[in-house]
């Protein structure tokens, strides 16, 4: 039975809403241990490492074992009315949740020492077709809750709740929902269309997909919406809570009510961000002033507790317009928080978790955009299948997110992670040479190796060991910085498999100083530090780009010295780097060769988002030209280092880093090339 003292309290609330004149008919368009799987923590993979599943909890293909599980819907094709960007939601949520730590100190919730919780990846929709995408979604969900598991989903637009709502009633029946919106999304159409994120629960109330009497819609306001949009739902039963109510109160006396109206009814919440005020929340489709603040949603969601939570979305962010993350760390909060409400976890009998593999056909082939949409999916380099050794594989690529040798601009951990993210565009051949890698090598994406981010002489020991290791299976690593310091430490396991190397060194600088500030293992001492401990054949290294303010007028001297090869970015300009690459591979000869490729070496219209910009520089036409130059070389190993995503506000840096970590790729002894 209902609760009347609750239903009446909220109702309260509702009846002092504004009703529609007579008359008017306005239309408004609006990887695990212990018993548990358990989130990574900090001191096992510092936070700008590892492929970013939400919470970096593991990852699994199905819910199969699970009690809940986060799932991504990367649609934004429902958002007619206003910015969308939420497609790319779900992948930047990921991203933020890596500050969320396991355990809920301020409600004492241990959500993974009761549940077994994972990321299950992305619904794969159709980004041209809303209406199957309905269908889709539909399905999957269904999938999962069939399974007895308990769906968090990251959005995507407030379409998807739609369709999960449709999985759900096949479940449990009309279930009650408690909705956090700046908008009732109850319009009859938008823009004539029927399917939309202003029209989700008007379809689901037409279909019987929610028990009306215990439906609470809380935060709503803005000009845009009329009364009448309010009457639709409240004549139905909604109780109706306007973010006016909830200005300068705790939230808690009514969600107390709210527990009272729902009883043990199964209930279903819906988090839209933008019920949170744009101050809080700025990276949204719609925003409105006068929203709840981000104290008074944690209360409402904590205040869930105690309810028969069957799952929940988070909508509406839009990366696009969040550009310090805040939207999306919250985003991660709040999902985090449903998790912490969730009924206790069924006892563990013998659970059958699989780990998710994306593995086909002889060779290992990213994953296509016709079957998993760009912005979907787990975000590894080109969206190749993820290995956590290299045995067996020709070639793998590997993050090392350190920043912690820089002198200027930091911000070049996250390079490794932006990268990614900006690879799903490239596609598996290489037009332009026609080389077709994936069908003549075997690669993968090894991850993130596990730096210290507080002790640089012990990273530099971590990335040897893990180097050395890569390439004693006989696999050639692409690395992904990062700052220059890497380098160094690479190319000491490299000489352990290879012996001292030559070097095609794309850069600004010379990066050959003796000390910075003291220190001799700095993004600036790399190269001096590898020709004391003969890492390098110095008769086969060659560095383009050079160019910049200097210390003094002698400060290529030492490089000219051991005999380097020196092409100041000045010989470069005006001209097709062909020549100079022809002059190059002469002088390499057959023997290994590793490649170095700081993106400053680009010019900053072309690379802005990196540590130490110089203007002058490479245009990214000859950047290509110098990798694709080296196709006949021994290459043994390559890194692209120094991409700072702070300050790459539109992904150009981490864009022209992945096209041309491809182009490496292209390049490597065994690529079949296509006529």
């Amino acid at each position: 039975m209902l609760s009347h003292r609750a239903a009446s309290g909220l109702l309260a609330i509702s009846k002092r809403l504004p009703r529609a004149l007579p008359g008017r008919g306005i239309a408004t368009t609006l990887f695990s241990s212990k018993k548990f799987n358990y989130p990574l923590t900090v001191d096992d993979v510092p936070r700008a490492a590892g492929f970013p599943t939400m919470l970096r909890l593991p990852m699994q293909s199905t819910a199969d074992g699970l009690d809940a599980c986060f799932l991504g819907i990367p649609m934004d094709n429902g958002t007619f009315a206003h910015r969308t960007g939420a497609r790319m939601a779900p992948r930047q949520i990921r991203c933020e949740s890596c500050l969320v730590r396991p355990h809920n100190t301020h409600t004492g919730a241990a959500p993974y020492e009761s549940l077994m919780v994972a990321d299950v990846g992305d619904v794969s929709v159709n980004v041209f077709n809303i209406e199957a995408n309905i269908g889709i979604i539909h399905q999957h969900v269904a999938s999962i809750i069939n399974n007895g598991c308990k769906p968090l989903i990251m959005g995507g637009d407030h379409t998807i709740t739609y369709p999960i709502l449709k999985a759900m009633k096949e479940k449990y029946g009309p279930v009650g929902l408690v909705h956090l919106d700046a908008h009732p999304d109850t319009s009859k159409t938008t823009f004539g269309e029927k399917i939309s994120n202003a029209t989700p629960f008007r379809l689901a109330t037409e279909e019987g997909l929610l028990d009306c009497e215990r439906v609470v819609v809380i935060g709503l306001r803005g000009s845009g919406n009329s009364p009448i949009d309010y009457e639709y739902g409240r004549n139905l039963g909604f109780k109706i809570v306007p973010a006016k109510y909830c200005w300068y109160k705790s939230m808690a006396p009514l969600m107390a009510q709210v527990r009272e109206l729902m009883g043990d009814a199964p209930v279903y919440i819906t988090f839209d961000i933008d019920a949170v005020d744009p101050g809080y929340a700025p990276g949204t489709g719609t925003h409105e002033i006068g929203g709840l603040t981000s104290i008074q949603a944690l209360e409402i969601i904590r205040g869930c507790r105690g309810m028969n939570i069957i799952g929940g979305d988070l909508v509406e962010v839009s990366p696009m317009f969040d550009l310090q993350g805040a939207t999306s760390i919250l985003a991660a909060n709040f999902l985090f928080e449903m998790l912490c409400v969730l009924p206790g976890g069924a006892p563990l009998h013998s659970r059958n978790v699989t780990v998710c593999s994306r593995l086909s056909r002889d060779f290992i082939y990213p994953m296509s955009p016709n079957d998993m949409p760009r912005a979907g999916g787990i975000a590894s380099m080109m969206r190749l299948p993820v290995r956590e050794t290299a045995e067996g594989l020709n070639v793998c690529f590997i993050g090392i997110p350190l920043d912690s040798g820089t002198s200027n601009r930091s911000g070049t951990r996250l390079g490794p992670r932006q990268i990614r993210a900006e690879s799903c565009l490239l596609r598996p051949y290489n037009n332009a040479t026609g080389a077709a890698p994936f069908e003549s090598l075997m690669v993968a994406d090894l991850g993130d190796i596990p730096i210290n981010t507080y002790n640089l002489a012990a990273t530099v020991e971590i990335i040897h060991k893990h180097i050395a290791t890569i390439a004693g299976y006989g696999c050639v690593p692409l690395v992904l910085g990062g700052d220059h310091t890497i380098s160094y430490p690479i190319l000491k396991g490299i000489k352990e498999k290879h012996g001292p190397v030559g070097l095609v060194h794309v850069d600004a600088h010379s990066d050959t100083n003796d000390v910075m500030f003291g220190e001799k293992i700095t993004h600036g001492t790399t190269f001096r530090r590898a020709v004391e401990e003969g890492l390098l054949d110095c008769d086969r290294v060659v560095q383009i780009g050079l160019r910049g303010s200097g210390y003094t007028g002698k400060d290529y001297a030492w490089a000219e010295d051991q005999g380097f090869r020196l092409v100041s970015a000045k010989d470069c300009w005006h001209k097709s780097l062909e020549p100079l690459m022809a002059e190059v591979r002469q002088q390499m000869g057959s023997g290994p060769v590793y490649i170095s490729f700081d993106i400053d070496s680009l010019d900053p219209a072309f690379a802005p988002g990196t540590g130490t910009p110089e203007i002058g520089g490479l245009t990214s036409i000859q950047g290509i030209e110098i990798v694709r130059g080296c196709h006949g070389l021994n290459i043994v190993g390559g890194d692209l280092v120094e991409v700072s995503p702070p300050y790459d506000t539109t992904g150009t840096t981490a864009l022209t880093a992945a096209n041309l970590l491809f182009e490496m790729l292209s390049v490597l002894p065994g690529v079949i090339y296509k006529s």
